[in-house]
């Protein structure tokens, strides 16, 4: 086989396993937890290898219809800019439908609450843990090129998302150890368990007009960091309780997360 053959074969194998342009699209599973299809945003990054050869970092993300392609266009940037290595998002949706007395089921599923067998819905909590920790993950890691090491996932969660990624960091420290969470806002109903061995990091923040129990409790967290010598920042930023607040403090997050040595 001459040479130029041989490049050209070598070339077109490398372009089947692999697109040339990030991918951003929807996706779906059955939760036997929650006994319902919970839809996912998926990103991809350009170049994604699907030969296996390569595992990506993965960001796993409360509140995945928020993720638009906007969000994409920052990940492709930071990306090709070489300020973050490529990596993969998937975001899980929430559930949105109303339950009453202004609540819905998104609600129910990130805050937690204590279990009462003639209110059903109080397990919701629960069950949405298990569907998270283990059947998201299980069926990302099964259908995506990504690490399964625990210091290459990183948890995003904003508002009652964010409140939702304390509790997981509370219940399975071992499972992620990076969390960006923006205006947690009901906060932990326990006391927080966290200690300098469990090698977590969180980058937080809230903004300067959120109401003031936001501030309070992104405080409170700062606090308990300090007090056990734990990885974290804090940020702020001067506005309210926003959407495109969380999507720039997003990206900033991203760039810190691949400065090990700015961490406090």
């Amino acid at each position: 086989m001459n040479l130029n053959l041989s490049i050209l074969l070598f070339t077109l194998i490398c372009s089947l396993n692999s697109f040339s342009q990030s991918r951003f699209f929807r996706d779906s599973l059955h939760s036997l937890s929650l006994d319902e299809q919970r839809f996912l945003t998926i990103y991809l990054p350009e170049n994604y290898d699907t030969s296996g050869s390569t595992k990506y970092p993965v960001i796993y993300t409360a509140d995945g219809q928020l993720i638009t392609e906007s969000y994409q266009h920052r990940m492709d940037s930071l990306i090709a800019n070489k300020l973050v290595p490529p990596f993969v998002l998937i975001g899980s949706h929430s559930n949105e439908t109303p339950v009453g007395g202004g609540m819905e089921y998104r609600n129910l599923d990130y805050m937690r609450m204590t279990y009462n067998p003639a209110k059903p819905l109080t397990a919701r909590f629960e069950q949405h843990l298990v569907f998270f920790s283990e059947e998201l993950i299980q069926y990302a890691e099964s259908h995506f090129q990504i690490s399964g090491k625990p210091q290459d996932r990183t948890f995003y969660g904003m508002s009652n998302g964010a409140d939702f990624g304390v509790a997981l960091a509370q219940d399975h420290p071992e499972l992620i150890k990076n969390y960006v969470l923006m205006s947690v806002f009901n906060g932990s109903s326990i006391p927080f368990k966290w200690q300098k061995k469990d090698g977590l990091y969180f980058y937080f923040g809230y903004g300067l007009k959120e109401p003031e129990h936001v501030g309070e409790e992104a405080l409170r967290m700062e606090k308990y960091f300090i007090q056990n010598l734990m990885l974290h920042t804090l940020i702020t930023w001067n506005g309210g309780h926003d959407r495109k607040e969380w999507e720039a403090t997003f990206v900033e997050a991203l760039i810190q997360l691949n400065k090990p040595e700015d961490k406090n």
